[in-house]
C-alpha cells in the first residue's frame, strides 16, 4: 500500500509549507498520473487519516485529478495516448509501453507518471 507513504510525504509537505506561511489549508490539489498506480480511494483514505490530528490541514478537501498516460515514439515520433491490454486474465486493463503507430517499444513516457502537488488553497492567520 504505497498509497499511504505517499500521501504521508504529501501532507508533510504541505503542513511543512503552510506552518512557514502561518496558514491553515482548505483544499489541496494533486496531479496523480495513471502509471503511478496510485488508488484515488486509498489516497483519499490516507488523507483522511493523515490529516485528522493536524492543526494546519483538518478540515481540508482533497482534489485530485487523473492524469492519462502519454508516450513518444523515438522510432517513428509518434506522440500522445498508450493502448490498453484487454485480457480477461488481468483485474484491470494495463497500458501498453508500445508505440501505437508503428509497434516500436522505443517510447519514452512523457506524460502519467508523478504525483504532484498541484496547488494548495489557504487562509492566513
Amino acid at each position: 500500500m504505497h498509497e499511504f507513504s505517499t500521501m504521508a510525504e504529501v501532507v508533510r509537505v504541505v503542513e511543512d509549507e503552510a506552518r512557514r506561511r502561518n496558514a491553515r489549508v482548505k483544499e489541496v490539489r494533486l496531479e496523480v498520473g495513471e502509471l503511478s498506480f496510485l488508488c484515488e480511494e486509498q489516497l483519499r483514505f490516507a488523507f483522511e487519516v493523515l490529516t485528522e490530528q493536524s492543526d494546519v490541514l483538518r478540515g481540508s478537501k482533497l482534489v485530485i485529478e487523473g492524469v492519462k498516460a502519454e508516450i513518444k515514439c523515438e522510432h517513428c515520433g509518434y506522440e500522445g495516448g498508450v493502448r490498453y491490454a484487454d485480457d480477461l486474465a488481468y483485474h484491470f486493463s494495463p497500458p501498453i509501453l508500445q508505440c501505437p503507430r508503428c509497434n516500436s517499444f522505443d517510447v519514452r513516457i512523457v506524460k502519467g507518471r508523478g504525483c504532484v502537488v498541484k496547488e494548495i488553497v489557504v487562509t492566513l492567520d
